[in-house]
């Protein structure tokens, strides 16, 4: 039997009863709002109004199929976001509704790469997506050599980047295998997911240059500018302006 939780773990980790109570109680009710409890998780709800023992537990008995594989993917997340100062008095489980629906933007994602992209995305880059912290790295620089920097004015989101990547390929921005990742000042920098050409991981820059052709009757924009070699280039070598001002960049 899969255990997402038991009352002895918290309770012999020095945390009090009544917030031990209190959390397990926004949990049941966060879930039974959710349609993720079975007919035991319910039972279980109402004997919380009683008080709690060391018998206690969330296990998989208890949930839902959907239940158990948000649980299982996002509960240690929800402790280490409460562990400080909101363990037991998440009344609304406000914390535990914001990973939710990160956790489904990045489900929602993965069912469109799948069934309309249809190409491989680098696991890189999905392990950044599910993280999805996405505002730390904003206005950021992505140092490309000793004098050049890309700036980060946006992360796309799981929940952005199937529109942005309809609206590029209709406009012939892009290739069916380059996935938009991010804005940089009006441009669209894309990660290459053809598996089979020697190119695949590579970040490159479609800028907004181009011209329409009467001829074609379509829009035909400049060869894309080479970025990085791989999306964690990206990660590892982002600078502040502060940074770029010492490395005389700016």
């Amino acid at each position: 039997m899969v255990i997402i939780d038991k009352a002895a773990w918290q309770i012999d980790g020095g945390i009090p009863e009544d917030l031990v109570i209190s959390h397990f109680n926004t949990i049941f009710t966060w879930l039974d709002d959710h349609k993720m409890l079975s007919a035991e998780g319910k039972e279980e709800l109402e004997e919380l109004e009683d008080g709690i023992d060391d018998c206690a537990s969330l296990n998989e008995e208890m949930i839902t199929t959907e239940g158990l594989a948000f649980l299982e993917a996002c509960y240690d997340e929800y402790l280490t976001v409460i562990a400080k100062d909101k363990y037991g008095i998440d009344f609304n489980g406000e914390e535990l509704e914001k990973i939710y629906k990160k956790y489904r933007e990045f489900e929602n994602f993965m069912a469109w790469a799948k069934q309309e992209f249809g190409y491989l995305i680098p696991q890189e880059y999905l392990n950044f997506l599910e993280k999805g912290e996405f505002d730390s790295t904003v206005r950021k620089y992505y140092v490309i050599d000793e004098e050049n920097a890309l700036e980060i004015s946006e992360w796309f989101t799981p929940s952005n980047i199937p529109s942005i990547y309809k609206n590029c390929c209709e406009e012939k921005m892009i290739e069916k295998y380059h996935l938009p990742i991010l804005d940089s000042c009006g441009c669209t920098v894309v990660l290459n997911c053809d598996s089979g050409a020697d190119t695949y991981g590579q970040i490159c820059l479609r800028t907004i240059t181009g011209y329409y052709d009467e001829n074609l009757q379509e829009n035909v924009y400049d060869e894309m500018e080479f970025v990085a070699e791989k999306f964690m280039d990206i990660i590892s070598n982002l600078k502040n302006a502060e940074q770029l001002e010492e490395m005389g960049i700016f």
